[in-house]
């Protein structure tokens, strides 16, 4: 980090520090400042991610080997589609250039390549 960018940094800390706790004491209990709502929404943020994990592996767990490869498979299968919807590409000239498909289309006006 760069000295302007540290004290920016410690800067903006002492400024959540100096200011007052906007969370209620059930989310954020003890807090005092907006520092400590910060450190609470992280951990509670933090500590979701954890239980949804662990309850997906749980979930799982109970699945028998070719249910976990079929949903496996499945997932796949989506992420492979979004990447091909997404990046697909054309060769558009004798000087090899790639273009994204979606990126041509946005270049031209489609409906005005179709005869009328």
């Amino acid at each position: 980090m760069f000295p302007s960018e540290r004290k920016a940094y410690t800067d903006a800390v002492l400024c959540l520090q100096s200011k007052p706790s906007k969370l209620s004491p059930a989310v954020a209990p003890g807090a005092k400042s907006r520092f400590d709502d910060l450190v609470a929404v992280h951990k509670n943020k933090y500590l979701r991610i954890e239980e949804e994990f662990g309850a997906e592996l749980e979930r799982r767990s109970r699945l028998t080997r070719e249910e976990r490869m079929a949903e496996d498979g499945r997932k796949l299968q989506r992420r492979l589609e979004l990447i091909v919807a997404h990046y697909r590409i054309a060769l558009v000239s004798d000087d090899r250039e790639y273009f994204h498909i979606s990126c041509i289309e946005k270049m031209i006006e489609l409906p005005s390549l179709a005869p009328s």
